[in-house]
C-alpha cells in the first residue's frame, strides 16, 4: 500500500497534531491507472513518471514491488501532505515543488517504513524519484510536468 496523510482531512486520526490518514488500499491494476508524463528539472526531461491526481491515485501511489520508480502527486488546490513508504519496495526521494515550479526541498525516504515525511507548507506538486536520479539533479531549481510519455521497461 502507499498512503498519503493530509493535514485536517480523512477518517483515521494519527495524533493530536491534526494529521489524518485518508486510507489505504491495494488491488489489481485497473483502467484508471495513472497517466505518465515527463518530469522536467530545470527544463530538461529527466524521467517518465506516473502522475497521480485523485485521492484514490494518491492512496495507491508507487506501492508494490513492480511500481514505477518515479511519481508526481498533483495537489489542486495545493495541500500540505505527509508521505510515507509503507508497501513501497524501494527507497525514494520526495521533492516538494511550490507555486511556479520552484523546488522547495527534498527528503530521502526509506522503503517499507511508516515514518511520516510532512511538507512544511502547502504544495501543488510532489515528485518521488529514485535516489540515483535525484543525486544527478539535486541542484535543480525548477520542476514541472511535461509531455505525455511511455515508461520504459
Amino acid at each position: 500500500m502507499r498512503c498519503l496523510a493530509r493535514w485536517g482531512r480523512g477518517a483515521v486520526g494519527l495524533g493530536a497534531a491534526g494529521a489524518f490518514l485518508i486510507g489505504c488500499g491495494a488491488g489489481p491494476p485497473t483502467s484508471r491507472d495513472p497517466a505518465y508524463q515527463e518530469v522536467l528539472l530545470d527544463g530538461h526531461a529527466v524521467v517518465c513518471a506516473a502522475v497521480f491526481r485523485t485521492d484514490a491515485e494518491h492512496l495507491k501511489g508507487l506501492s508494490g514491488p513492480n511500481a514505477s520508480q518515479a511519481g508526481a502527486f498533483v495537489n489542486q488546490p495545493p495541500q500540505q501532505p505527509s508521505l510515507w513508504m509503507h508497501d513501497v519496495h524501494h527507497d525514494l526521494v520526495g521533492v516538494w515543488v511550490g507555486e511556479g515550479g520552484t523546488i522547495l526541498g527534498s527528503v530521502p525516504m526509506r522503503a517499507m517504513t511508516r515514518d511520516l515525511h510532512p511538507a512544511r507548507r502547502p504544495v501543488p506538486l510532489i515528485l518521488e524519484l529514485a535516489p540515483r536520479l535525484w543525486a544527478r539533479w539535486s541542484g535543480a531549481r525548477l520542476a514541472a510536468l511535461g509531455a505525455s510519455c511511455v515508461p520504459s521497461g
